[in-house]
């Protein structure tokens, strides 16, 4: 029982460890180096400008100067390089927005009151 309880902690540690391990960045970009592999971001509250590597040496094909992104990673103080691991486009979010495509594709508005459903029609998927 207690190898059990033993086995059990350890892989809940290692697990909690590997959670832990990547660091988040929001920010918006302001410029890019296509040639080195990298971004420069403005994180969102701070003026310090981050400079961000991508593993593969390629900056991700969507980015653009300008967007908001949240970028996943390792931060290496010394070199102060953010070394990412994935990132992803920050849309605004609001009433207008639709990030996974469903609404577009079923023909709806989107909007509260302004019909929506399937097929643009306002009902629940039927006339």
């Amino acid at each position: 029982m207690r190898r059990i309880l033993f086995i059990l902690n350890l892989i809940f540690l290692i697990a909690a460890a590997n959670a832990i391990a990547e660091d988040a960045l929001v920010g918006r970009v302001v410029s890019i180096g296509p040639e080195k592999g990298t971004i420069t971001v403005i994180p969102v509250g701070e003026e310090e400008e981050i400079l961000v590597g991508f593993k593969d040496g390629k900056v991700p094909f969507g980015i653009s100067v300008g967007d908001m992104v949240r970028v996943w990673g390792d931060r290496d103080l010394l070199t102060r390089l953010f070394q990412a691991g994935s990132v992803r486009a920050v849309s605004g979010g609001g009433a207008g927005s639709d990030p996974t495509g469903v609404r577009r594709r079923l023909g709806g508005s989107g909007g509260m009151g302004h019909g929506g459903g399937f097929g643009g029609r306002g009902g629940r998927g039927g006339r």
